[in-house]
């Protein structure tokens, strides 16, 4: 245990509960903080598009964990993203804390090849530019305004949620004994990143400052499977025998003119007509830590869905 003072901004979210969980093992002194109260007695509530607020939330913290999430729209992205961003950026300057920003890859766009902490930004949708727009405003507030902060960066998830697609699709359709789907091809090769793992990497490269002040892609099994091993594993490991059900971008724009997060999903559909291949070599070859495999954290899950029955 130490004695810094961490706060989450954004612990509902399937990354925050992992996240808090795995702090527990260096503090006892956490603070949630959310939009709306669970009436954790930990918890402070706050708006972060609101200064002040975010101001008030963080303050008499060592350590700001950004995990906080916006409605699955690029509209609703672009309106509140930068906001918020430029708020825990001053609100953090301002407390003298230090910031982990938890990000994504969209601003990569499409990549041939491996996704490393080198790839350039190159959005090719306009979820992808947010999260451009927002990942330099960090860069920029380290190079330019002394903000100590650090970029942990996953690829696509999975884990116990009912927010990421291979939950939503695959997971959670076999556990219902229903057909799981695949978006556009089953012969793709993608790397996903496990939340516990997104949790304990993140809790542990925030110990030690000398992580900060730079981008570091956490730990994720680059044995990647096709999406059609990935929902084979998924289906033997919860003792299941269901084939999958590709689904055209016919299929999906015929789907979406009746379902808003349909509509949001395939502008993102670049990421599954190719291989998505994400490199973790940075953390591993500095840490020597290494990430779930595939295979154990399928196991787990079906123990997770089995016990909710």
């Amino acid at each position: 245990m130490n004695n810094l003072k961490h706060v989450i901004l954004g612990s509902h979210g399937i990354v925050g509960t992992e996240l808090y969980s795995a702090l527990k093992h260096y503090s006892n002194n956490i603070t949630l903080v959310n939009r709306i109260s669970r009436g954790d007695p930990q918890e402070r509530i706050a708006d972060l598009t609101d200064l002040k607020q975010t101001v008030n939330a963080i303050h008499g913290h060592d350590v700001v964990y950004l995990t906080a999430g916006v409605t699955y729209s690029a509209s609703l992205w672009a309106q509140y993203w930068p906001v918020i961003t430029d708020n825990v950026i001053n609100a953090t300057l301002e407390t003298g804390a230090r910031l982990v920003f938890f990000d994504n890859v969209y601003m990569y766009g499409k990549v041939e090849g491996w996704m490393t902490e080198d790839t350039p930004f190159n959005p090719i949708s306009k979820k992808g530019e947010v999260r451009a727009e927002i990942a330099q405003k960090v860069l920029d507030a380290i190079a330019h305004r002394n903000l100590n902060a650090l970029i942990a960066r996953s690829a696509d998830f999975y884990g116990y949620s009912d927010q990421s697609i291979p939950n939503m699709l695959v997971f959670d359709k076999l556990s219902k004994n229903e057909t799981p789907l695949l978006l556009l091809e089953g012969d793709k090769k993608h790397t996903y990143t496990y939340t516990k793992d997104i949790g304990s990497s993140i809790a542990f490269l925030a110990q030690d400052e000398s992580n900060f002040k730079q981008t570091w892609h956490l730990p994720t099994d680059r044995n990647a499977l096709t999406a059609g091993d990935f929902a084979r594993l998924a289906s033997e490991s919860l003792g299941k025998k269901i084939p999958a059900q590709i689904l055209s971008k016919e299929d999906l724009e015929q789907i979406a003119k009746g379902d808003e997060f349909v509509r949001e999903v395939i502008e993102m559909l670049y990421q599954n007509d190719s291989d998505y291949l994400f490199s973790s070599q940075k953390y591993e070859n500095k840490f020597k830590k290494f990430p779930t495999p595939y295979e154990t954290g399928a196991r787990e899950l079906a123990s997770l869905y089995g016990k909710a029955r």
